[in-house]
């Protein structure tokens, strides 16, 4: 079952600190069950992303295309600000 399979990789992955363990777990189900970020739950249950993949997998790599595309927006404009004020 893969719900088991990403278990098993998030503890063979942070068996040693539970605070790591903790916070991936957070970020990962919570965007698992995003119905709004679909394309990560396809790429998941597709094989795309593999548990041991998703064990280890930064918190903006969950992020739906959306939210991605706007955080690039923001970064962009931080940056054209920084660029301005120099």
């Amino acid at each position: 079952m893969l719900a088991i399979s990403i278990e098993h990789s998030l503890y063979d992955a942070y068996s040693r600190d539970q605070a790591k363990y903790k916070v991936q777990f957070r970020h990962l189900f919570p965007n698992i069950k995003d119905v709004k970020n679909l394309d990560f739950f396809r790429g998941i249950f597709f094989g795309y992303y593999p548990p041991e993949r998703l064990a280890v997998m930064p918190f903006t790599d969950m992020a739906s295309t959306a939210v991605k595309q706007e955080r690039e927006k923001e970064k962009t404009k931080n940056l054209e600000l920084i660029t301005q004020d120099g």
